[in-house]
C-alpha cells in the first residue's frame, strides 16, 4: 500500500517508465518501450491523454528483433502518432547502421502511415533535437530512449524559441 501511495513516474524513481516533462509549451514523455507489448501499452496509455496539437514520436527498433517484429511494431504504432522519427538503437546487434530505422519506416508505411509523416534520423540525440524543434504549443512529444538520463538532460536543457526562431 505504501509503495502505491509513493510511486511516481519520475526519472529519479522510475527512469524510462512514462517520465513526463512539462517545462515546455508542449508535453514530453520519455519511455523505454522496446517490445511489441511495450509499444502496445505505451500507445494505449498515450491515447488516454488529451492533446490539443500533434503527437510526435521518436522510435527505435532493437536490432536483435526479427523483421516480422518490426512490422508488428508498425501495425501497433501506425495510428498512435501524427509524425514519427525513426532512429537507430545504440547497439546494432549484428545489423547494419541505419537498417533498423529503415525497417521501422517501411513497417509504418506498410501499416498505412504516409511517408511524409516519417523522418529517419540515425543518431538518437539528433532525433530528440528534431522532435523538440518540430513541437509547437499543445503538441505531445514521446521519446523512446535507451539512454534515459542523456535524453532527459537534452529535454530539460532544450530552449524553446517559438515559431520565429525556426
Amino acid at each position: 500500500r505504501q509503495g502505491m501511495k509513493t510511486f511516481e513516474t519520475t526519472v529519479e524513481k522510475s527512469a524510462g517508465r512514462l517520465n513526463f516533462y512539462d517545462g515546455h509549451p508542449f508535453k514530453v514523455v520519455v519511455d523505454y518501450a522496446n517490445t511489441p507489448a511495450g509499444y502496445k501499452a505505451l500507445a494505449s496509455m498515450i491515447s488516454l491523454f488529451p492533446v490539443e496539437g500533434r503527437r510526435i514520436c521518436v522510435i527505435y527498433g532493437v536490432g536483435r528483433n526479427s523483421n516480422e517484429i518490426y512490422f508488428e511494431v508498425g501495425q501497433i504504432l501506425a495510428n498512435a502518432f501524427d509524425h514519427y522519427i525513426c532512429r537507430q538503437y545504440d547497439r546494432l546487434f549484428g545489423r547494419e547502421m541505419g537498417e533498423s530505422p529503415q525497417l521501422l519506416r517501411d513497417a509504418l508505411i506498410a501499416a498505412g502511415v504516409p511517408s511524409e509523416n516519417i523522418t529517419v534520423i540515425i543518431e538518437e540525440q539528433e532525433a530528440v533535437v528534431a522532435a523538440l524543434d518540430m513541437a509547437r504549443p499543445g503538441d505531445q512529444v514521446v521519446i523512446l530512449s535507451d539512454r534515459i538520463q542523456r535524453t532527459w538532460d537534452q529535454i530539460t536543457s532544450f530552449v524553446y524559441r517559438g515559431d520565429d526562431a525556426r
